[in-house]
């Protein structure tokens, strides 16, 4: 939809008054005749047939009387979108898929307004289109809410502590263990297609992808020494048997990448232990990179996680 075209829709739907608390108390009495008449399985009668159009005509007043409320809960999540590949109309389309929703499941009788019950299922069905939408993985809508927490978080620090926060402050924020908080952060992570064009210069992506066919040969001696200062410097951050741990699983000690249990075998210990020492080693250094690789001269989007792939810079 076009932004003029998008106007128009907001003139329309302004046009719709806002209803009193009996004024929804009838028509949810009236829409749920209507849906306990079409679960009936006999022929209806003319007066129940009234009913069933009435209930109709009760639950598009109802809906139309809160279309605001979906552009309004529609407006804040689009600013926390990460790729471009929604609109807001497109959020507003699922937001009223949950407001349809709540129509049905409204009880008006319970004491509450409409807009309270109704502001969850459009929350929850706007959410779960940005989480498909970006995503290849589901991550469930409360846990999105902690990451869009945690961005938060992360860019109001940087505005007032002039750092990033570390691992420790953000889990602290959002009452979670660091493990299960970096796990979160890793999961939520965007998908895009590598066939998306490049905004600098028209490319695709596929077209930016280095060559994995390169080899250390191609970087100036320079170029090596400061990315294996770089890496020894990180593997500083870690204790002893973590870094023995990282040096023996990436081929760092003699050339040759072992396996957690080869590696188990030699330090006498399970392969689940050693599993776990190096992803705790991994995300102390991923965390690190988070607050030294980070740009300095401005706040990161709220939306992006700034992470550093160690695995990939090895």
């Amino acid at each position: 939809m076009q932004p003029d075209a998008f106007k128009t829709y907001l003139n329309a739907i302004g046009n719709y008054p806002l209803l009193t608390p009996d004024q929804e108390i009838e028509l949810s009495r009236q829409i749920h005749r209507m849906l306990e008449l079409k679960e009936v399985d006999r022929e209806l009668s003319a007066q129940e047939k009234r009913q069933i159009k009435v209930g109709e005509r009760a639950k598009e007043k109802l809906i139309k009387s809160n279309l605001k409320l979906v552009v309004h809960i529609s407006k804040r999540y689009f600013r926390r979108l990460v790729s471009n590949n929604m609109e807001l109309i497109d959020l507003v389309q699922e937001g009223n898929i949950g407001l349809d929703r709540a129509a049905e499941k409204f009880d008006g009788s319970r004491g509450y307004k409409f807009s309270t019950y109704a502001y969850w299922w459009i929350r929850q069905a706007i959410t779960r289109a940005i989480d498909t939408s970006e995503r290849v993985v589901r991550i469930p809508a409360n846990s999105l809410e902690k990451i869009f927490k945690v961005f938060k978080f992360q860019h109001d620090h940087y505005i007032h502590n002039h750092r990033y926060p570390t691992l420790s402050e953000m889990a602290t924020h959002v009452e979670m263990k660091e493990d299960d908080l970096m796990m979160l952060l890793e999961r939520s992570t965007p998908h895009k297609s590598l066939d998306m064009l490049a905004v600098e210069d028209g490319h695709k992506l596929l077209d930016l992808m280095a060559d994995e066919s390169y080899l250390d040969d191609d970087y100036t001696p320079s170029e090596i020494k400061e990315r294996h200062d770089t890496l020894y410097d990180a593997l500083g951050l870690l204790s002893d048997q973590q870094r023995l741990i990282i040096e023996m699983y990436y081929g760092l000690a003699d050339g040759k990448e072992h396996s957690l249990k080869e590696i188990g075998e030699m330090l006498k210990m399970s392969r689940e232990c050693v599993r776990k020492h190096r992803d705790r080693a991994q995300r102390i250094l991923r965390q690190r990179f988070n607050v030294s690789f980070g740009r300095q001269d401005s706040p990161p989007p709220v939306h992006t996680p700034v992470l550093f792939d160690f695995k990939a810079f090895l």
